[in-house]
């Protein structure tokens, strides 16, 4: 804390001693303290110390700035970078920002931006320079004492030598400035007195032209006296002559000005307050009426009344002031010259504060001075110190800091010059000094940091050489490593080498004992650590073969649960809508067709587990004899048609060239190999087609079948993974489209105990080519061939459901499930109460005490859990299932705890919901007869249409979840869907739906935006 103290105070008093001119670039090298904070405590230290540092002054980009290079350097040092390899990190993103901020006012002065940047650049150079130093020099003693003597010494002296240097140059900069201030306060207040000066001298020679004039009028007459007037005042525009009302007797006029004789000027200022005052005046300035449109000075003498009386005609007598106009612009032009050569611009303010003669370019006359932003009085230019220290006149800024402005005050007017020199060249000189500056400070720490690091090894060389021979140490040398060391370049030094000599003497004693110890023990470790070895050896392959064994048992139930457990599903589900009484002919004939190929699947499951424990075991043999090659190729292309069809797939089953009549191949196992080329690509082809040609090559002796596709296709490192056991592309194929990952296994293994192979070739998404490569055999004939088309299919009985007598609620947000359940229930007499949410299920069992409560654990409102829990604390005993399509046992545990007595998995099983129903419910009287209309069927049939009608609203659901990004609401979709579509006789769409649920709670975005479109 006491360092990050001093920082802030070294950072403030340096940035503090840098302000200069207000457009000038001030070198502030205080920054490198909120720096070093940055890289030595981290930037949350680091941005308080550059506010404070740079906040004084008082300018916010400045400060943000600095707050941006604390932010890199921090970024940055964090990575070890140093130096150059920092400063180009930090400042290369910055140097936009920077160049923004010293662009000038207006843009026009390249010199003065480019000295501006350079500060900036230097100060951020100075900056990365000076707080590494810094950091350095503030390690914690634990830090330091890690680093060599030399490092710490160096780090000391270049500290010690560069703080003050640094500070002693931005006080020099600052005292230049401050005498560069005063020598412009003191031209300015020189020329302002100078300008003041001549605008009274003015405008006293003509006030005193007119009382002249009033002196002789009563002998000359007022023609003659006013004659006499413009000879003395030679600036005179107008002179007249005005009698006591106001009204002109006599004028000397510019020629081709209107006559005035005769016109009152009894409204003019100038004639009352020279009338109420008796005395000679000078007025404000004013647009004269008659003859042109200049700014004119009225200077007004009363005329004696006495003197008017005597002796004069009457004309003479009726004149009581005399008046004479004059021009502003000749009361400052004689100066006009020398405030050029200085570079000054200046402005003629009267008593009025109104604007009557300026030098400054485009700017209006006769306004107020307070409205022109140049004249608008700003902050003082010099400190307060510098106020103190230095004796000189105090310039303000005008308010838009474009010019040191400093005026004088007539105290006889009433009328103020103000002189202004403009900042622009001052703000250069200060801009090259504060980059001199920083060039300086910057050769400064780097010669100090060089300088003290060769003064610091000098000095510590001799402790170096000793700690370098006693680190090569060799007791079993012979010799001292002290020997040649040389004379010690200091007392202590010679003293120390006298210990170490003696140290290593004793050492050596000890080595020597020590070593016969060490050897006897030698042999003993040499014999335990051979049997350690051994034994470790045996555990490790123990280990490796437990963990082998493990590894390939999981993954081998992982894969077969999945697998069986899918056929099974649907050969179940489909078995009990068959089985109901009053089911429609081609109705039950559709739901065993489905068993029928379900169960063949799951049969081609048990053989491919089958065969591939006997290709292990190496005990499955192939039966090779002559067969025609065409005809099993054409059975397992017809056997699998039926499922391209349903994906809307082309299968294409072609010839090229000529075929031999005969070909050696075990038939049923070439059949076999095809089956599962062909239904891979099925399986992976979403649009397009499935080819599969047949050919032949009579020179090579080899015939060939080759299966091709419009899928997913593979890249390299799949397709050398394809044909491992339980191995497919990668984990997401395996999540979107199932499988054992053993048919191309087995296909293979198949292909080359018949003497060939297959080969894949293909690219992502563009698809694959599976080609299978065998050999004719004996001599045969060969002709052109066509494919011919093999096909068959085959269908087969079910239980009334029990007789019960309750009440049973059922909670599912979902109306069609409510719906199916309540006919299932219904159907073996119980009654049933429906709740779409959890709060409403807990209602219902309060107010209806049902015998039963059938309860989704996913709902909206409240979902089943918390809805569980409700109820058992409201002192509700009877039971409650939980229905979900997670029944996983971490999931069914979770409800058991929750306070439900079991759960239903979903799909709903007739059989499992009919044996749930018996263990919970009475039993009532068996039903007198059997309906001929099956109702079951026929609400099913309903309940079906009502989900196929709802397909466009969830796909509207989904589409707008997705463009929102909702994964919560998508999940939430999903999971209803999942359990929904299987129920209601959709399998397709719950599967699809389950791995929609499955990526988007795995977090596998690509995976769950495929199963969306999929869905």
């Amino acid at each position: 804390m006491i360092v990050l103290v001093q920082f802030t105070l070294l950072g403030a008093v340096a940035n503090a001693l840098a302000l200069g001119l207000p457009g000038a670039m001030p070198f502030l090298v205080g920054n490198m303290a909120a720096v070093a904070a940055a890289l030595r405590f981290g930037l949350p230290f680091g941005l308080p110390v550059a506010v404070i540092a740079t906040g004084i002054t008082g300018e916010p980009l400045w400060v943000l700035l600095a707050l941006l290079e604390c932010v890199l350097a921090a970024r940055f040092g964090a990575q070890g970078r140093r130096g150059m390899a920092l400063w180009w990190r930090i400042w290369l993103p910055l140097a936009p920002l920077a160049a923004w901020i010293t662009l000038p006012p207006g843009g026009d002065d390249a010199l003065q931006w480019a000295l501006a940047m350079g500060v900036v650049l230097l100060t951020g150079a100075t900056s990365v320079a000076g707080a590494g130093l810094l950091r350095d020099v503030t390690r914690s003693g634990r830090q330091m004492g890690g680093l060599p003597m030399a490092t710490q010494l160096s780090l000391q002296l270049a500290t010690l030598m560069a703080a003050p240097a640094t500070l002693a140059i931005t006080a020099l900069l600052q005292w230049n400035h401050q005498q560069d201030l005063q020598r412009h306060a003191m031209l300015l207040d020189a020329r302002a007195q100078q300008l003041a000066d001549a605008t009274t001298l003015q405008l006293a020679r003509h006030r005193d032209a007119l009382v002249q004039a009033a002196a002789v009028l009563p002998v000359a007459g007022p023609e003659a006296a006013l004659a006499g007037a413009a000879v003395t005042g030679n600036d005179f525009v107008s002179l007249i002559a005005i009698d006591a009302t106001g009204r002109i007797v006599a004028a000397r006029q510019p020629d081709g000005a209107p006559p005035s004789i005769g016109r009152s000027v009894a409204d003019r200022d100038y004639f009352r307050e020279t009338r109420a005052s008796g005395k000679p005046t000078v007025s404000a300035a004013f647009r004269g009426r008659g003859f042109g449109s200049d700014l004119i000075v009225a200077v007004a003498v009363p005329v004696a009344a006495d003197a008017t009386t005597t002796g004069m005609d009457d004309a003479a007598a009726a004149v009581a002031m005399l008046q004479g106009s004059v021009p502003v612009g000749s009361v400052a032009r004689p100066l006009s010259v020398a405030f050029d050569a200085d570079g000054l611009h200046y402005a003629v303010v009267d008593q009025q504060a109104q604007v009557v003669a300026t030098s400054l370019p485009d700017q209006p006359e006769l306004v107020a001075a307070g409205t022109m932003g140049a004249l608008a009085e700003g902050a003082l230019a010099r400190p307060w110190w510098s106020r103190l220290l230095l004796s000189a006149p105090s310039p303000r800024f005008d308010r838009g800091q474009r010019f040191l402005v400093l005026d004088a005050r007539s105290a006889e007017t009433g009328w103020r010059a103000v002189v202004l020199q403009p900042l622009r060249p001052l703000e250069r000189t200060q801009s090259l000094l504060a980059l001199i500056a920083a060039l300086l400070v910057l050769a400064i720490l780097r010669g100090l940091r060089v300088l003290s690091a060769r003064f610091a090894r000098r000095h510590t060389r001799g402790l170096a050489d000793i700690v370098e021979r006693l680190r090569r140490l060799d007791l079993d040398g012979g010799r001292s490593a002290l020997e040649g060391l040389g004379p010690a370049p200091s007392a202590e030094l010679a003293e120390l080498v006298g210990d170490f000599e003696r140290a290593e003497q004793r050492l050596q004693d000890m080595h020597a004992r020590l070593r016969g110890s060490a050897e006897a023990l030698s042999s003993l470790n040499q014999a335990l650590e051979a049997r350690v070895e051994a034994r470790t050896a045996e555990l490790r392959d123990a280990l490796a073969n437990a963990e082998r064994l493990a590894a390939a048992k999981q993954g081998f139930l992982a894969n077969m649960s999945h697998e069986l457990r899918t056929p099974l599903a649907a050969i179940l589900g489909y078995a009990e809508l068959a089985q109901r009484a009053g089911a429609a002919p081609a109705e039950v004939r559709r739901c065993l067709q489905t068993v029928l190929r379900q169960g063949r699947h799951l049969l081609a499951i048990v053989n491919d587990v089958l065969d591939a424990s006997k290709i292990d075991a190496g005990q499955l043999q192939v039966q090779v004899r002559p067969s025609p090659p065409l005809p099993p190729v054409a059975d397992a292309v017809e056997l699998l048609r039926q499922r391209a069809v349903e994906k809307g797939l082309g299968l294409l089953l072609s010839t090229h060239g000529e075929l031999p009549a005969e070909v050696a191949v075990d038939a049923l196992r070439l059949k076999q190999i095809v089956l599962n080329l062909v239904g891979n690509a099925i399986k992976f082809t979403a649009a397009g087609f499935v080819a599969v040609r047949v050919g032949a090559s009579r020179d090579a002796g080899r015939w060939w079948v080759e299966v091709e596709d419009t899928g997913v296709g593979m890249d390299d490192e799949q397709r050398q993974r394809v044909f491992q056991r339980f191995e497919q592309a990668d984990e997401s194929t395996t999540r979107r489209f199932g499988g054992t990952g053993l048919g191309l296994y087995i296909s293979r293994q198949l292909a080359q105990q018949m003497g060939g192979d297959i080969e894949v070739d293909g690219a992502p998404g563009v698809g694959s080519r599976f080609t299978l490569r065998l050999p004719v055999g004996a001599e045969t004939a060969w002709a052109l061939a066509t494919p011919t088309v093999i096909a068959d299919d085959t269908p087969a009985a079910a239980t009334p459901p029990p007789r019960l007598r309750g009440r049973v609620l059922v909670a599912d947000d979902v109306a069609d499930l409510r719906a199916l359940l309540r006919l299932r229930i219904e159907a073996t007499g119980a009654s049933v109460i429906e709740a779409a949410d959890g709060a409403a299920a807990v209602a219902a069992a309060g107010a209806g005490a049902p015998d039963l409560v059938l309860m989704d654990m996913h709902m909206p409102v409240m979902d089943g859990l918390e809805a569980v829990q409700r109820l058992r604390a409201a002192g509700f005993t009877r039971p409650v299932v939980a229905c979900s399509a997670d029944v996983m046992p971490a999931n069914v545990a979770a409800f058991i705890d929750a306070g439900c007595d079991d759960a239903l998995g979903k799909p709903i099983d007739d059989n499992a919901l009919h044996a749930l129903l018996v263990r919970h419910l009475a039993a009532a009287a068996p039903a007198a007869t059997a309906v001929d209309d099956d109702p079951m069927a026929r609400v099913m049939h309903q309940v079906r249409a009502r989900f196929a009608a709802s397909v466009q609203a969830e796909r509207e659901a989904l589409a707008a979840a997705r463009a929102l990004a909702d994964r919560a609401a998508l999940r939430e979709r999903a999971h209803r869907l999942k359990g929904s579509a299987g129920t209601f006789g959709f399998p397709h769409v719950s599967s699809a739906a389950a791995a929609v649920e499955n990526a988007l709670r795995d977090g596998t975005d690509d995976l769950a935006a495929a199963a969306l479109d999929a869905l």
